[in-house]
């Protein structure tokens, strides 16, 4: 004897919710930034953490503003800012935050900020301190530069070309999905192929960027030198690295 045991069919689909829609204001300060983790490829072919750590900004299409060495001090002086009740006010304080960790370090009270970055930049040896919104600085553009060049001299040569850490010359469009495709192929977690296919299906909207006028001669002899400078310092790093 069969057994046949009717159920009601169910009907398969995806209910729309409500959409709550909570507070909106505008990211202040140390908001504004995330981090992100900048890998090479070693001397051995291998990717690894290149010891510097990119800062971007939230509100500037995610674009680079500063490279930190992690194992040199780069403090920030962020405005405080605090929540009462519903409000939301700035303090007169500031946080000091580890720009290449995040970590807040201590706080420092407004009257006092100029003699504070002035006495950190003077008593701690290779210590950037800063206060303010953060600007792309020349050298921090340079270093990503070179960083690129060195992982790309070292790929294996069937990932040549892909190793490209994305910088303020990444295309403003889809800057989201592009970065959370390069982090599925530097975690294996996609070949090279499918890396290639699922970029090449994003579509552009944006405009052609105008193209950058020529250096002149002082401006290209100050890139040159601030290369070297760059060069030197992934160098340092790596062979610290390998002791």
């Amino acid at each position: 004897m069969s057994l046949t045991i009717d159920l009601p069919a169910l009907k398969l689909g995806m209910i729309r919710g409500e959409k709550i829609q909570g507070p909106f204001r505008e990211r202040v300060t140390g908001e504004k930034y995330f981090r992100q983790l900048i890998q090479v490829y070693n001397k051995e072919g291998k990717l690894v953490d290149s010891g510097f750590v990119q800062i971007n900004d939230y509100t500037n299409m995610c674009r680079m503003v500063r490279v930190c060495n992690k194992s040199k001090k780069s403090f920030h002086l962020f405005e405080r800012w605090e929540h009462y009740g519903s409000s939301f006010y700035k303090t007169k304080e500031f946080s000091v935050t580890d720009l290449a960790t995040g970590n807040i370090v201590g706080t420092v009270i407004d009257s006092y900020v100029p003699d504070f970055i002035k006495n950190v930049n003077t008593v701690i040896c290779e210590c950037c301190c800063l206060v303010g919104d953060l600007e792309k600085d020349e050298y921090s553009k340079v270093l990503l530069e070179c960083l690129n060049e060195f992982s790309n001299s070292n790929a294996p040569q069937l990932s040549c070309g892909t190793s490209k850490i994305f910088d303020e010359e990444t295309c403003d469009c889809n800057l989201f999905e592009k970065l959370d495709i390069e982090d599925l192929f530097r975690n294996s977690e996609i070949d090279e192929e499918q890396r290639d296919i699922l970029l090449n299906n994003l579509n552009c909207y944006c405009q052609n960027k105008p193209i950058e006028p020529e250096l002149t001669e002082e401006q290209q002899e100050k890139r040159i030198q601030l290369r070297l400078k760059a060069q030197a310092e992934i160098a340092e790093v790596f062979a610290k690295k390998e002791k």
